[in-house]
């Protein structure tokens, strides 16, 4: 009978594993063979006055196929409409990015505890006008690590992306908590799990440029599905274009 059980919460749990990651940062989650993952992410940034323009909503789309059990491959679109100070707008896709992502380590402390690490490889493609060519391509590489550790997850991310001319480098070092509010207990019936999320969201530029953020929002998972919500406030910040804050809200599908 106990058997049972914990092999019914085990099939019960196992797609919401996947949508156990931070709102924003990358985490060390994978689909399944064969599986599809889908998020979509609407996202709403005040910026102060710059050049670039006072304000920016834009659709974020990830999408991720389970080639193996421990290798996805990953495609990410960015859609976003900027409104500018003398009340002008540009609408466009602003980033598409494909990527390799392979788990290299994984660890199972318990029928639900684990500690996972993958690393990730692709490039953005230029978009816009620009030509598809192999200097302008922007080269990312990245590592990140998830722990569950009872009511609680652990993330890090460690990202380099390199842009191509003028543009500087962006590396980023990221880390969150995730924290399982409800319930307190999974049993085989659990439908869903409720937790707080906080990330802590640092990029630094070649330049000398650098955002630190703080993250921090809500996030419910049922079996095949997930839904989130944040807000990101700015700790520190010196660049072109300075946030105020920005808000999120989204949906992930795991078919």
């Amino acid at each position: 009978m106990k058997t049972t059980l914990l092999l019914g919460l085990v099939l019960t749990l196992s797609g919401a594993a996947l949508a156990q990651e931070p709102i924003y940062m990358e985490g060390a989650t994978h689909p399944g063979r064969g599986q599809l993952y889908l998020r979509t992410q609407a996202l709403f940034t005040d910026y102060r006055d710059s050049s670039e323009g006072d304000d920016r909503l834009a659709m974020r789309t990830k999408l991720v196929y389970g080639i193996r059990g421990n290798l996805a491959a990953l495609v990410d679109a960015d859609l976003e409409r900027f409104r500018f100070q003398d009340d002008g707008t540009t609408t466009g896709l602003s980033r598409l990015a494909l990527r390799l992502k392979y788990r290299v380590m994984q660890r199972d402390l318990g029928p639900l505890d684990t500690w996972r690490t993958s690393l990730f490889a692709g490039a953005d493609l230029p978009v816009g006008n620009s030509r598809l060519a192999p200097d302008h391509l922007q080269p990312r590489l990245g590592v990140a690590t998830t722990a569950i550790l009872g009511r609680h997850g652990l993330n890090g991310e460690i990202a380099w992306t390199r842009r191509p001319g003028v543009k500087p480098d962006e590396f980023e070092f990221h880390a969150s908590h995730l924290y399982r509010i409800a319930p307190a207990r999974f049993a085989a019936d659990t439908s869903g799990a409720w937790y707080t999320v906080a990330e802590s969201l640092n990029t630094v530029t070649s330049h000398g440029d650098y955002q630190l953020d703080l993250a921090l929002g809500i996030l419910y998972e049922a079996r095949h599905w997930a839904a989130e919500a944040g807000v990101r406030l700015p700790l520190a910040q010196d660049g072109p274009r300075e946030m105020r804050y920005e808000t999120i809200i989204g949906i992930r599908y795991l078919f």
